[in-house]
């Protein structure tokens, strides 16, 4: 009958002791979760950020390819006209 008991508040022990530990883990779950939460916030921001950063890139992209597509070309050696007098036409009354 001794053995009996024993072996019952043993088997009480361990299983009090493992539903301790499983409390514990989930604890230690539910108090990280905050700090997931903020990551995956962040993560959200600087995703935004990145598709934004893509979609103008990749819209460049399309630039230069629909210029070519339309046989543009690149100017190379730009020279400019330099005007010496203000005025393109005068007039003299006297």
């Amino acid at each position: 009958m001794k053995l009996l008991a024993t072996l019952t508040l043993a088997c009480a022990g361990v299983f009090g002791f493992l539903y301790i530990l499983q409390v514990n883990a989930l604890t230690a779950q539910a108090y990280h979760m905050g700090e997931y939460e903020t990551e995956k916030q962040q993560l959200s921001d600087r995703n935004k950020t990145l598709e934004s950063s893509a979609i103008r890139i990749l819209s460049m992209k399309n630039f230069e390819d629909l210029a070519t597509l339309m046989n543009f070309e690149k100017a190379y050696d730009i020279s400019y006209i330099k005007i010496t007098e203000p005025a393109v036409a005068a007039t003299n009354t006297r």
